[in-house]
Parts: C-alpha cells; sequence; structure tokens
C-alpha cells in the first residue's frame, strides 16, 4: 500500500491501474463576506454594490449583487446566498465578517 503521490511508480503510457487516491480535509464550516464599496454605475437592476462570499470547504467564491448596504439589502443577499448554500448540503456554524471602522 502506498500512502503518498509521491512515492508511487511512474506507469508508462496511461496503464490501467489500481490505486486510488484520498486526501483528508479538515471541515470548518467557514464562510466569509465583505461588500464591496459603490460602483461607478447602477446595473440595469438597480445594484449599486456586491456582497462577496468566501466558502471555505468548498473553496468557493460567491457574489450577490446589493442596490444599497441598508440592513434590508444585506440581510436579504445573505439570506439568499445561506438557503443556497444550505440545499446544496452545506451549513454555516461560522461566518468572519470584515467589518469597518470608521
Amino acid at each position: 500500500a502506498h500512502n503518498s503521490k509521491e512515492s508511487l511508480p511512474l506507469i508508462a503510457n496511461n496503464a490501467k491501474t489500481h490505486f486510488i487516491f484520498m486526501s483528508i480535509a479538515n471541515v470548518t464550516d467557514k464562510i466569509a463576506t465583505d461588500q464591496t464599496g459603490r460602483f461607478p454605475y447602477t446595473s440595469s437592476l438597480g445594484s449599486k454594490y456586491v456582497m462577496i462570499i468566501y466558502v471555505v470547504d468548498c473553496n468557493a467564491i460567491l457574489a450577490e449583487s446589493l442596490k444599497s448596504k441598508s440592513e434590508h439589502d444585506m440581510v436579504k443577499a445573505y439570506t439568499k446566498v445561506y438557503n443556497f448554500l444550505q440545499a446544496k448540503g452545506f451549513q454555516p456554524k461560522l461566518h468572519k465578517l470584515d467589518n469597518k471602522t470608521s
């Protein structure tokens, strides 16, 4: 049995083998969000900002448009993304915020 890719012999001509590769990943159930600054132009749907969401476990970057940075619009965008992640079988347990202090 081999425990790493480095110790596997090279197989010429893409010959079939019975080697299986796997890795163990720590699941963190973490996401991080940040909002962009205002764009110079308003989109055709009225959006002026974007909420960026990074999902740590699947190394995915998602985006949701925002018409404003109001509490209502941000909660609506976050809820939409959260429901999407839950539908895909991922339930975030830790949310890292990039809070601005000014």
